[in-house]
């Protein structure tokens, strides 16, 4: 298999163990003592690999269950209550199995702590039609096992409602500054650094994280760590936590709008990319009164109007991490 960059060392022996380039900072952050723990998702039939390498790192893993992921037909009364995580979960006996079963593990430095984010690591679930939702109280564990800070696992209990609030622009208002190392958007790409949301754009504790975490990678890696860095940089345009857009090339014109050469979707799974082709056609784009401006050499070419109706609050920022 090919990658999209020329891993080594560590890099490689987890992406190939995992067969994924995502989350890699997390296992630094791990290493590098900066943060208690992580959960990944890794394929069930690559845990003997996985295992190994884990082992040669002198990290402690626990499995929390299989997921299996469900048919796109099927329909589950109140699936609406777990807007992210979807599958049938089953329980470990360990025996391989097929390729799209994945594995939810918690990986730490320490096996006290591995079990101590295992507790609280679990999902709401669907059992006979009924959901069985995750009470505050393991939220706030597992945040707090996880190693984030807590000001931001505080936040998180407080404003993540998705279908009632929007915990990016609840953020922005708590915040006086941009700082780029709390940029979280980038999550779901190679150039990934914090993974938690946090509390304001410009935390202390989170700039803190993201700071050690970097310099862990740079003695790993700098050529990858400055890629890093580039990328947080960048303009942000953002919706929701899954309708969000790097802006390649950004920059803040006179006019108060930012200029850019392409927009990145950053929103993961893609089920809400649908500003795509309209970003794509653009080179400048603005936010008034909650709603998306593009311009293509000065002249308006669309109007994007934000919704509240699919399952999730939509309130667009143009973010400028500096």
């Amino acid at each position: 298999m090919s990658w999209s960059w020329p891993w080594t060392g560590i890099f490689r022996d987890l992406v190939e163990s995992r067969q994924s380039e995502l989350q890699l900072a997390q296992y630094v952050a791990v290493l590098a003592g900066v943060r208690k723990a992580l959960d990944d998702w890794v394929p069930a039939s690559r845990l003997d690999a996985y295992r190994q390498v884990l082992k040669k790192l002198g990290l402690h893993m626990e499995i929390d269950c299989l997921f299996r992921p469900l048919p796109q037909t099927m329909h589950i009364p109140g699936a609406e209550a777990v807007p992210t995580t979807r599958a049938f979960g089953m329980r470990y006996q360990g025996t391989s199995a097929d390729g799209a079963t994945t594995a939810h593990v918690i990986v730490a430095s320490r096996s006290d702590w591995a079990i101590e984010a295992l507790a609280a690591a679990w999902y709401s679930v669907a059992v006979e039609d009924r959901i069985i939702r995750k009470p505050l109280i393991d939220h706030y564990r597992f945040g707090h096992a996880l190693g984030y800070p807590g000001c931001c696992v505080q936040f998180f209990l407080n404003h993540n409602d998705w279908p009632r609030m929007n915990t990016l622009a609840d953020a922005a208002t708590n915040s006086t500054g941009i700082c780029w190392e709390t940029n979280s958007f980038p999550k779901h790409t190679i150039w990934m650094s914090v993974f938690h949301m946090p509390c304001a754009f410009d935390c202390a504790p989170t700039r803190s994280q993201t700071n050690a975490v970097l310099e862990a990678i740079r003695d790993l890696d700098r050529r990858y760590a400055e890629h890093i860095e580039r990328f947080m940089r960048q303009p942000i345009l953002a919706a929701s936590e899954v309708l969000c857009y790097a802006l390649v090339g950004g920059r803040l014109t006179t006019r108060g709008r930012v200029a850019y050469e392409r927009p990145i979707y950053l929103g993961g799974d893609r089920r809400h990319d649908d500003y795509a082709r309209s970003l794509a056609s653009g080179d400048e784009v603005a936010v008034s009164d909650g709603t998306i401006f593009v311009w293509r050499s000065g002249s308006l070419i669309e109007v994007l109007e934000t919704h509240c109706d699919r399952g999730v609050v939509e309130v667009p920022l143009l973010l400028i991490f500096q």
